[in-house]
């Protein structure tokens, strides 16, 4: 039943899900051995989202001249483009990239946050040929924060010297290690700096406890 747990769901406001919908439907078809494609648009209709049904019907291809692979290939180039073309666009990314690069990671699993959204987006338009592998690696490395660039930066000098930058861009995977290295260097660090602080006082507590003993010995 629409609804049930289970079901195939679309919602408009994430377009994404179209590929999810879809997914789930000609499963449902492959178990409920359904191969009319009157049949199965019919099905794909019933468990669309109301807002989206009379949108769909009035498609040329919900008609019975066209095939249901038609029809669903209508179906996503009105929510993704062409094929899912427009899924993501080159503004896409350099709104993340901007966003990102304002406030510093907080936490190694911040970045790798930053990471993943990157490359679905990223990966996404170099397999369409929208943007050079050059550029991505480029952003990438923009949307470290200011905070932490110049030491991911010298890492990358010290770890990458075949790489002639700045004519030359790292790559996101070796972007991805340097930060990752110099994230996990100041951790260790920040978690050492009590340890050291605590010692120090010590230390400075045992040289003044010596000096009063030393005091007491020498007025007497």
């Amino acid at each position: 039943p629409r609804g049930a747990t289970g079901a195939p769901a679309f919602d408009p406001s994430n377009p994404l899900t179209l590929y999810d919908f879809f997914e789930d439907l000609e499963y449902m078809f492959e178990q409920a051995g359904i191969t009319d494609a009157s049949a199965m648009k019919g099905h794909a209709v019933r468990y669309a989202p109301s807002e989206a049904k009379l949108l769909w019907r009035q498609f040329a291809t919900f008609g019975e001249a066209h095939s249901y692979e038609d029809f669903k290939k209508e179906t996503i180039k009105e929510y993704l483009g062409e094929d899912g073309k427009r899924l993501y666009l080159i503004g896409d990314l350099r709104v993340l990239v901007e966003d990102v690069a304002k406030t510093p990671f907080r936490s190694a699993s911040e970045f790798k946050t930053y990471s993943r959204r990157f490359r679905t987006i990223a990966d996404y338009l170099v397999k369409h040929k929208t943007l050079r592998e050059d550029e991505r690696d480029r952003l990438f490395f923009k949307g470290l924060p200011n905070s932490l660039r110049e030491a991911v930066l010298e890492r990358l000098k010290f770890t990458c010297p075949e790489v002639q930058a700045p004519r030359q861009p790292y790559t996101v995977d070796q972007v991805t290690a340097a930060t990752e290295f110099v994230m996990d260097s100041q951790d260790n660090d920040s978690s050492a700096a009590p340890l050291v602080a605590s010692t120090s006082r010590a230390t400075s507590s045992s040289i003044s406890h010596a000096k009063s003993e030393s005091s007491q010995i020498v007025d007497a």
